[in-house]
């Protein structure tokens, strides 16, 4: 097994290679607020020129942008300088089953709410338009689905996304904002043909104009939301979104070679209880017993902070992808608290931000810590 971990200061990368078909590109994204445009770029560039001579699928764990501009930027890219395709692109399924118009019209209030549609930001839409012209097959994901032939989703699961949604959109909903609802929903549920179609469709160019069609919609509404705590709304939302990305592990179990990969999930910690029992035995595996790598929940922050401890030992990695500054979005001291326990390895962006130099007279207390800082990735093998 081999997991390069690229440092996108506060945002996911990786590169898991496989021994035999395409390696697994999973997330390409940095928050846009944690470092210079320019930074973003350079790094962009610098994951681009690494892996374009690779044979690659995508996953993207969820619709978040900090795991999902990078793949714009590039596909934007190689159109000037030459071709490149992802051969298979696993997306978090909120599109192909009925009752998920409240999941998707959630996303985009929460791009009404962050205003990332006005300031530049990389969209739904973008995002969506870009995998369009990657022309790699599109699988949508939920618990219990195979990913590659080597990989199986844990979580999301199509129960959770439609109970939840549907409660949050719910509660979101009032008098005043009752046509401004409805008005989301309309646009959800045009964006929800054009990607099922697309999904199925090898010759794709009818679908920019069609997502773009979608897109116009959106923003020539004059959305005037009127919300007690707006701020609050899309923090809830941003959850929400988290909290459906895709949790996956490899099928058949081998020791040395188990891994866990979490996209940012995990808030509330309850939530992992449907995935650690399996009580519903939809998942069509157990948890592994013990991980070789577990990339951590929300680049290691507290909120989201996840005890891994029974299922490590001295051979077990923790992968936590958290660099740049961002308030109350530091390392958890816990993981170090975890590895420390446990005698595992602690692979982070940047030890500069981490809960646990607060703690230890300003040093990290991971004996087996290694920082990947000004290098572009680091190679877990």
């Amino acid at each position: 097994m081999n997991i390069r971990m690229y440092n996108c200061y506060f945002g996911d990368c990786f590169k898991i290679v496989n021994d035999s078909g395409n390696d697994l590109l999973v997330d390409f994204g940095i928050q846009r607020t944690c470092t210079s445009t320019s930074n973003q770029i350079n790094r962009f560039d610098d994951i681009y020129n690494d892996i374009c001579n690779d044979s690659l699928d995508f996953l993207l764990s969820h619709y978040h942008e900090d795991h999902y501009n990078g793949v714009e930027y590039v596909v934007n890219k190689v159109k000037k300088v030459g071709n490149y395709s992802f051969s298979n692109v696993y997306i978090p399924d909120i599109w192909s089953f009925k009752g998920n118009i409240p999941a998707v019209s959630l996303h985009l209030l929460r791009m009404i709410l962050d205003k990332s549609y006005l300031s530049g930001g990389t969209t739904l839409f973008s995002f969506l338009k870009a995998i369009c012209n990657s022309s790699g097959k599109i699988h949508f994901i939920q618990r219990g689905m195979p990913i590659q032939n080597k990989y199986i989703a844990l979580w999301p699961s199509e129960s959770f996304i439609k109970k939840k949604s549907k409660s949050l959109l719910d509660r979101i909903r009032n008098d005043e904002n009752a046509d401004y609802i409805d008005r989301l929903n309309e646009i959800s549920g045009q964006l929800i043909q054009v990607v099922q179609a697309m999904s199925s469709s090898e010759n794709r160019s009818y679908f920019i104009s069609q997502i773009d069609r979608a897109e116009e919609n959106f923003i020539n509404t004059n959305w005037d939301f009127n919300f007690d705590n707006a701020s609050r709304v899309n923090v809830i939302l941003g959850d929400f979104g988290n909290n459906i990305s895709i949790v996956f592990q490899n099928k058949e179990s081998n020791i040395f070679e188990n891994l866990l990969f979490t996209g940012d999930f995990g808030k509330p910690s309850a939530l992992w209880n449907d995935i650690e029992t399996n009580a519903d035995s939809t998942a069509g595996c157990d948890m592994h017993s013990t991980y070789h790598a577990i990339k951590v929940g929300h680049h290691g922050t507290r909120g989201y902070y996840h005890s891994f401890v029974r299922r490590m030992n001295s051979d077990s990695i923790l992968l936590i992808p958290n660099g740049g500054y961002r308030k109350n979005w530091g390392i958890c001291s816990d993981y170090s608290l975890n590895a420390i326990t446990t005698k595992a390895k602690v692979v982070c962006s940047t030890d500069s931000n981490c809960e646990a130099k607060n703690c230890c007279g300003g040093s990290c207390p991971c004996v087996n810590r290694i920082v990947i800082g000004a290098n572009i990735y680091y190679d877990i093998t």
